[in-house]
């Protein structure tokens, strides 16, 4: 019984990672850049990271641009602490520029 048990526990596991990669690997391309956008929250207290696996359509530029547009900077490879590849992102500083000065 107990044999059963275990081998019935691994191959749930086994059908639940082949789905999850199968899942991954057929995502849409705007559900992908919305991952991205999710990832990058408004007010991060943390340096974000995205997991590159999860935004599979979109190339390591097209992240990196997404991530740009929402006004972060990539700061270099990035890890989850199981040995995924991400990125990781920091918050890029606004711009501050000089008011005109009146002219007299």
């Amino acid at each position: 019984m107990g044999y059963f048990v275990f081998a019935c526990a691994t191959a749930l596991f086994a059908i639940w990672v082949v789905w999850s990669r199968i899942r991954d690997r057929h995502r849409r391309l705007d559900t992908a850049v919305e991952y991205v956008r999710k990832s990058l929250p408004k007010n991060a207290t943390g340096d974000p990271v995205v997991i590159l696996a999860k935004a599979h359509p979109l190339s390591d530029h097209m992240i990196k641009e997404v991530a740009r547009a929402q006004g972060f900077e990539y700061a270099g490879p990035g890890s989850t602490g199981n040995g995924v590849r991400a990125f990781k992102f920091t918050r890029r500083p606004p711009i501050r520029r000089k008011a005109p000065r009146s002219v007299r």
